[in-house]
């Protein structure tokens, strides 16, 4: 005996009819499908007249910000090219030994090795700038930010919209206001990087602020603490690693902007040489230049986060101060004996160009003839994910499947067929009292029928607003039906369901193989 239907389900199932009577109506009114370009609201010619404006009054601030940070960032990249490369080498090598124990010492001292030999040490120097001034900036304005939050509910009600936000709109949209304000240059990179890596530091100040029990701040209390004092050496102490933590991930949303910053940086930084490689499609290049990255990208998470989470050891009496900064001792040593040493032996400041190894010839050569030797293989990947994945999912079956791209017609009884296979899919969940299955179904089968960018502007709507409903409730669905009736006045309905299809594709199999992997 099938079980009672729930309201829920009732009312998804109320969605699949609207949609289907939508779509039935759709060849006397278009409107359904393609929402009319006469109906779009002019938000464009309003937003430039805003932003013209607003950097016609204020943006002689912005620039002299720009002009304010470009001085320290100056002063760091040139205190990094002074200091010779294995002085760099042995001062990040005692602080991967004190984060990670040898292996890390080991691993860090082979990451830099590799940026010296394949001739990329100066460039990667003026990326490590820009993070070496971003991470400290953001990770006050993060502090600050999460501090506030925790003790006003009222400005914690402001920012955790605002860090949603800012974590979900795509890092290529932070370049163009911050271009009109800032000007071309390193610092409009230096900004973007800081405006992309602060929140999680709020997130994990506030997280760890929370996470000091009561019974830790009645002791404090009880000792005769002050507000002040309580906040920095009870609360602040109790809430630290959660806070390094916080650093640790800000550093590496430092890291993950270096690419992007450079688009509109102008400086001979990594990032740059990634861009310029990729403009070209240079492959060897490319890797050899995108490892530099990835390693940086390690080694400095490996250190934060092993200083971040690293255990506070007992220290006796006897111990001296050699015994307990052993790492810093050994590594600010050599630092120090490298740095005199490079005055009298040149290789040790500038790494000879005859000694650079860079591949980058043969891994091109490699690559192509890869290319050469699977070109059938890769063809024949390409044509099925695009004809039988791809095509479907984004014009549906009832127009993908054709003699020229799947051998046969999708005839009338074909359709009756997929329509009967469906709904007993259908009927067999709600029998089995699966009616979450059943709703699901119902919406991949019309979707892959009719196709995600030929479905009703007006069902895909309903959709979004009854899921976010039933997840979040009134305020969620109000702000989720917002956000979605914005982008269909504002005339970028099309491109947006086109991203939908993409990413939609791309996270089905990226959980397929990382469930694969994983099992």
């Amino acid at each position: 005996m099938m079980a009672r239907i729930s309201r829920d389900t009732w009312l998804w199932f109320g969605v699949l009819a609207l949609i289907l009577v939508l779509l039935a109506l759709r060849s006397h009114e278009k409107w359904l499908i393609e929402y009319p370009k006469d109906w779009v609201a002019p938000f464009t010619a309003g937003l430039n007249a805003a932003m013209k404006a607003f950097v016609d009054t204020f943006g002689f601030i912005f620039l002299a910000l720009s002009n304010i940070f470009t001085i320290p960032l100056k002063w760091v990249q040139n205190i990094l090219h002074w200091l010779p490369w294995p002085t760099m080498m042995a001062l990040v090598g005692a602080a991967a030994w004190r984060a990670g124990g040898p292996r890390l010492l080991v691993f860090a001292l082979l990451a830099l090795g590799y940026m010296v030999v394949v001739g990329y040490w100066d460039k990667s120097m003026n990326s490590l700038s820009l993070v070496i001034i971003s991470v400290p900036v953001a990770v006050l304005l993060g502090f600050a930010c999460g501090v506030a939050g925790y003790f006003s509910p009222r400005a914690e009600r402001f920012i955790l919209p605002l860090l949603d936000l800012m974590q979900t709109v795509p890092a290529f949209a932070y370049l163009i206001p911050i271009l009109l304000l800032f000007g071309f240059g390193p610092v409009v990179g230096l900004i973007a990087s800081v405006l992309f890596s602060f929140p999680p530091m709020v997130r994990n100040t506030m997280l760890g602020l929370r996470s000091v029990g009561a019974e830790v701040q009645e002791s404090g209390l009880m000792s005769g603490a002050t507000p002040r004092q309580l906040f920095w050496q009870v609360q602040i102490p109790s809430a630290l690693r959660q806070i390094l933590l916080g650093v640790n991930q800000t550093t590496m949303a430092s890291f993950s902007m270096i690419i992007i910053a450079s688009i509109i940086g102008g400086t001979e930084d990594i990032g740059w040489e990634v861009t310029l490689y990729l403009r070209k499609a240079a492959f060897g290049e490319c890797l050899l230049s995108g490892i530099v990255i990835a390693l940086m990208a390690m080694v400095m998470d490996r250190i934060s986060y092993g200083l971040a989470t690293r255990e506070q050891q007992y220290v006796s009496g006897g111990q001296t101060f050699y015994d307990r900064n052993r790492e810093w001792v050994i590594g600010c040593s050599l630092a120090a004996i490298f740095l005199v040493a490079s005055r009298i032996v040149p290789w040790l400041s500038d790494w000879p160009e005859a000694w650079v190894i860079y591949p980058a010839k043969y891994l091109n050569e490699g690559i192509e003839s890869f290319i050469l030797n699977f070109n059938g293989a890769i063809q024949t990947i390409k044509t099925l994910a695009f004809y039988y994945v791809m095509l479907p999912t984004r014009i549906g079956l009832e127009n993908a499947v054709s003699p020229f791209t799947w051998g046969f017609a999708f005839t009338t009884p074909l359709k009756l067929g997929f329509a009967a296979v469906i709904a007993a899919a259908i009927v067999w969940a709600l029998a089995k009292e699966r009616q979450t299955l059943a709703v699901v179904i119902g919406l991949l089968g019309v979707t892959f029928y009719f196709g995600l960018t030929n479905l009703p502007w007006a069902g895909q709507i309903a959709i979004v607003t009854l899921l976010a409903w039933q997840l979040g409730g009134r305020g969620l669905a109000i702000g989720s039906f917002v956000a979605m009736v914005f982008m269909l006045v504002a005339g970028i309905w099309p491109e947006a369901m086109m991203s939908v299809y993409l990413c939609g594709i791309a996270v089905v199999l990226a959980f397929a193989l990382g469930a694969g992997l994983g099992i």
